[in-house]
């Protein structure tokens, strides 16, 4: 699936004005899509067909780019949906300035200021009145440098801003597609336009390329044919369009406007995380013996965790119906495929679900770890699943060694560094 839209109605919403701050205001949440660069073999396989007659264009706006060493935009963000009888049109202004390599500032009105001054990494909700900031690692110079909030909250609002960030804005742009084809131009204030056709599985996103900068102006991804595959009833209208009224590479632009501190009224995100983490009554079994439990896998077989003792396992509790497990599984998956060959244990444990459900929604985000069903939930009462997702990990010893609930831009690093620690010992 193209990486930078996701065609999930979650993703929809997530667009619309408010949701994205979920990461300060809601509680936790982590990023939708892992942004990594594959290595030429994996680009190779996954790599979509460009056309001949699109090719031109693509490479001209990844140069373009590449190039781009200031920025500065403007624009608007549209929701258009018609699903099922509900319908949403609700449109946000935001914008946007940028250095390279990692400076940037970017506002999405009413919702969310995102930016670097090459040090230090910002985010910040007015309406929350909560911020949270990371330290950028010394030397860095690359969008995987960056935490995961940066490409998730800036693919939800403003898609050119990551091109830019990004080493590779056409592979950024295509990767996990299956087709790149020429659009027909589109006509914008009377004039006439350039545009890619880019095709996958779950939908089609149409971006429109500037001639005179070859820098986005504007970007369309209709997501109505992947929200019929998913079963959401009638859907009539189901469109995002990202407007780039204002696109200048020759802005004049400062240091000093990167710069950011906190209002004194404003809270910090990460210390009232910790805070609920800590109070959440699944915190109590660290230290102590893991339940013991049996459950079916998709293919039948039972599990036992008696007979996984002197492993470090990884439970990750779960439903499809959970946005941020959703969001999270893609990274509990990442830990399976690196740690499993070293002997580690690592099962999705969903919760109350049928098993065909369970198994198209392995299939459809090409999910390769195991999944338990645990269909009567008795095994997440006894592991105090309330809020999910849910993540426990259990040393070699049998005993519970940490408990991460909710999924924060850090979970992963957190729990990979846990991990590693517990398969040490």
């Amino acid at each position: 699936m193209n990486k930078l839209f996701s065609l999930r109605l979650a993703a929809a919403v997530a667009l619309t004005i408010g949701p994205a701050m979920a990461v300060l205001a809601d509680g936790p949440t982590t990023a939708p899509a892992e942004v990594t660069t594959p290595s030429p073999t994996e680009s190779a396989q996954s790599g979509p067909k460009v056309s001949a007659e699109a090719k031109p264009l693509l490479d001209k706006l990844t140069a373009a780019y590449a190039n781009a060493k200031n920025l500065e935009m403007a624009g608007t963000i549209q929701a258009d949906f018609d699903v099922s009888g509900q319908k949403m049109n609700q449109t946000g202004k935001f914008e946007a300035i940028y250095q390279s390599p990692l400076h940037f500032r970017h506002l999405l009105q009413d919702d969310v200021l995102l930016g670097s001054d090459g040090k230090l990494i910002y985010i910040y909700s007015e309406k929350a009145k909560m911020y949270r900031t990371w330290d950028l690692p010394q030397g860095a110079t690359k969008l995987v440098d960056l935490p995961m909030v940066v490409p998730s909250i800036l693919q939800q609002q403003n898609p050119a801003l990551l091109l830019a960030l990004s080493q590779d804005a056409g592979k950024e742009l295509t990767e996990h597609t299956s087709e790149v084809t020429l659009a027909n131009d589109v006509e914008i204030e009377g004039a006439k336009f350039p545009a890619l056709h880019i095709i996958e599985e779950n939908g089609d996103t149409t971006v429109v390329v500037d001639p005179q900068t070859n820098l986005v102006r504007r970007v369309v991804v209709d997501m109505k044919k992947g929200l019929q595959q998913r079963g959401q009833g009638q859907v009539n209208n189901a469109m995002l369009t990202f407007e780039y009224t204002k696109v200048d590479p020759n802005a004049p632009v400062k240091a000093e406007q990167f710069a950011w501190t906190p209002p004194q009224d404003a809270k910090d995100a990460a210390t009232a995380q910790a805070q609920q983490e800590a109070q959440n009554p699944a915190q109590e079994l660290v230290g102590k013996p893991a339940p013991d439990f049996k459950l079916p896998a998709l293919d039948g077989k039972e599990v036992a965790l008696s007979g996984l003792k002197g492993k470090v396992v990884v439970l990750d509790f779960w439903a499809t119906w959970c946005g941020p497990c959703v969001q999270s599984l893609p990274h509990i998956d990442a830990l399976y495929q690196e740690k499993s060959p070293a002997g580690l244990e690592v099962f999705a444990v969903n919760l109350q679900e049928d098993k065909e459900k369970v198994g198209q929604f392995l299939k459809e985000h090409n999910l390769k770890l195991p999944v338990l069903l645990d269909q009567n939930g008795a095994v997440g009462q006894q592991y105090m699943a309330n809020a999910i997702p849910e993540t426990v990990v259990i040393g070699k010893d049998g005993n519970v060694a940490n408990v991460f609930v909710g999924a924060g831009p850090d979970t992963p690093e957190k729990l990979k560094a846990a991990v590693e620690a517990e398969m040490a010992k």
